[in-house]
């Protein structure tokens, strides 16, 4: 059920569109109006921190605190909504009833639902009258439709990495049907046999008894690899890490979706110039990724102050999940991790994380963004000002060009520590190559120098340098549009915890020592 709103508003349900037309809108009956007078959804709904929507009950609100005894209820009651053309804001928008011409404002809704004196019916759009979802501890808001909190996607990402990226296994399956032994399990996949019969054909034909497997089942229509329940999306950074870091064991193939190529840094350890020597110290791998595959799956979306996701999937137990590829291509940066570690300890960069992290968890993000360490803060940051810069070297523009961050916990075995710039388009040719062709260490280490200068200097500075606290809910530092924030497109944690002193202050920056140069 939902609100149209035309001089009056109607309650309004599916059942009343079986006599209109695909794509006819609904038409003002009121004898008054125009008879071709249009209704449109009420502009005001409702949302909750737990992820519910519904409509406003306008005709509690038009007679919320009166006296009236109105005797009309439900569709009998004739409830107007008027703009007043004295007033300001909110107070202006009138909801009146024209039986016993009792009236409210939007502004008196605003103030109830700041004060929790609206109840939440814990209802969907698509859930039935009847249905509930019994939620605890609701926040209530009022927000026009197209509030940006009414809707925060959440989006999984994978990249595909050997060894199923290879085209090879890709068409193991195809090979093997010239196997004999292997079309009779793909004709009886149930044979009390089967684990034999994988074994023969395993070693009459080379291949790894999980090859065999993966292959039976692409031929069987079930390729999509079984994961298990604690699978998490830092699981496939790790996954990923392990492919960017460690060199190819194959010589690539060209229908590969995954061609990653390790740059030789010592080419530039003669070339004379100090700032060059300083970064080359850092670093422990430039890789060229020439061809990438990227899966972005539909998780859900929360609301409001984001503590509930709320399934794209609506079924139990949830199986299957909206979700698009794209291919395309990127840089690959990672620093030494023993540099970051001792850099870590330094009081002034605990100072300053700290600071972040005791807002991060007093926000609306504390639910959906974990706490983050100060090199991911770093690293953030500068994947923010590299993308900036790429943007004028490579022919893509910002909000094309994407960040993945691999940085885990302090305790993290792995101790990730870089961070992969990419763009990726739906076609399967994937792009053009200019943003790969700049991995090369000539192009790329005057880049990221350039990077790094340009942000010692910002158009709002001192003030934007000396902040303690930008952006949303103060989650930012020393970071503004002017100098690190990226298109929305672009940074994949909503333009939050970013602070260019991390990278450039000259008493705790990481790279202090090229800019004291």
């Amino acid at each position: 059920m939902i609100y149209l709103v035309g001089p009056g508003i109607k309650m309004w349900n599916t059942s009343k569109e079986r006599s209109l037309e695909i794509g006819e809108a609904p038409r003002c009956k009121n004898k008054n109006c125009d008879p071709r007078s249009k209704l449109s959804p009420m502009r005001f709904v409702q949302i909750c921190s737990n992820g519910h929507l519904q409509d406003v009950d306008w005709n509690w609100l038009a007679h919320s605190g009166t006296q009236s005894g109105c005797k009309h209820s439900g569709d009998n009651r004739k409830i107007y909504f008027n703009q007043l053309p004295e007033g300001v804001g909110y107070e202006t928008l009138q909801i009146k009833c024209n039986h016993c011409k009792s009236h409210n404002n939007v502004e008196t809704l605003m103030r109830k639902a700041m004060t929790n004196q609206l109840d939440c019916e814990c209802q969907q759009p698509w859930f039935p009258p009847d249905q509930r979802d019994n939620s605890e501890d609701c926040e209530i808001a009022v927000v026009q439709r197209g509030a940006s909190n009414v809707y925060f996607p959440s989006v999984a990402t994978f990249l595909d990495i050997p060894p199923h990226s290879n085209y090879d296994s890709e068409n193991l399956g195809a090979n093997l049907l010239q196997d004999s032994d292997f079309i009779s399990l793909l004709r009886a996949p149930d044979h009390p046999l089967k684990d034999g019969i994988i074994d023969f054909i395993a070693l009459k034909e080379n291949l790894s008894k999980e090859e065999v497997r993966e292959a039976l089942h692409a031929q069987l229509g079930n390729d999509a690899p079984v994961l298990e329940e604690d699978f998490s999306q830092e699981d496939v950074f790790r996954e990923e890490w392990k492919a960017f870091t460690n060199k190819p064991e194959r010589v690539p193939h060209i229908k590969d979706r995954f061609i990653a190529e390790h740059t030789d840094l010592s080419s530039l350890t003669n070339s004379g110039d100090k700032n060059i020597e300083i970064l080359l110290k850092k670093i422990s791998h430039l890789v060229k990724v020439k061809r990438i595959r990227e899966v972005r799956a539909l998780q859900g979306f929360r609301r409001y102050k984001m503590k509930q996701l709320i399934s794209a999937d609506q079924q139990i137990p949830r199986s299957q999940l909206p979700a698009i590829e794209a291919y395309g291509e990127g840089i690959f940066l990672a620093f030494k991790d023993s540099l970051l570690t001792e850099w870590e300890k330094s009081n002034k960069v605990r100072e300053r994380v700290q600071i972040l992290e005791e807002r991060r968890l007093k926000s609306f993000f504390a639910e959906s963004n974990p706490e983050r360490s100060a090199r991911w803060v770093m690293l953030h940051t500068l994947s923010h000002l590299l993308t900036r810069e790429l943007t004028y070297e490579s022919g893509y523009g910002s909000s094309s060009i994407r960040e993945r961050l691999y940085a885990g916990a302090t305790d993290d075995p792995l101790r990730m520590s870089g961070l992969f710039l990419y763009t990726s388009e739906g076609d399967s040719q994937g792009t053009l190559g200019g943003l790969v062709r700049l991995g090369e260490p000539e192009f790329f280490i005057p880049v990221l120098i350039s990077a790094l200068r340009k942000s010692d200097w910002c158009s709002l500075d001192p003030v934007c340098k000396e902040s303690r606290g930008q952006g949303t809910d103060g989650l930012s530092l020393a970071a503004c549009h002017a100098c690190t924030l990226t298109p929305e497109t672009s940074c994949s944690h909503f333009n939050i915890l970013l602070d260019r002193n991390l990278l450039i202050d000259p008493e705790y920056g990481f790279f202090k020592d090229l800019m004291n140069r």
